[in-house]
């Protein structure tokens, strides 16, 4: 676009499990939006990994970060490339 390139990311996890032949069990049905966010230039708002609590490759190449604590979080940021480095 005119403000800058318009990007967005969405990553959801589903869950589905039967277990009905033992009594007394719950299902463990989910659904979570672990990133959901929209980008314009440099500007990005939405839910995502906070920028004060991770650093790329903090955990590896794993799924489940939560072992390491709960990063994600609603935000709005800007990021901008100053290209002097």
């Amino acid at each position: 676009t005119e403000m800058g390139t318009l990007r967005t990311y969405t990553e959801l996890r589903f869950q589905w499990d039967t277990n009905d032949t033992v009594a007394g069990y719950t299902n463990d049905n989910e659904f979570s939006v672990n990133f959901a966010w929209i980008q314009l230039g440099g500007l990005r708002i939405g839910k995502d990994e906070s920028f004060f609590t991770t650093w790329t490759g903090y955990a590896g190449a794993v799924i489940n970060d939560g072992n390491y604590g709960p990063f994600d979080t609603n935000l709005i940021s800007y990021t901008y490339n100053g290209g002097a480095f």
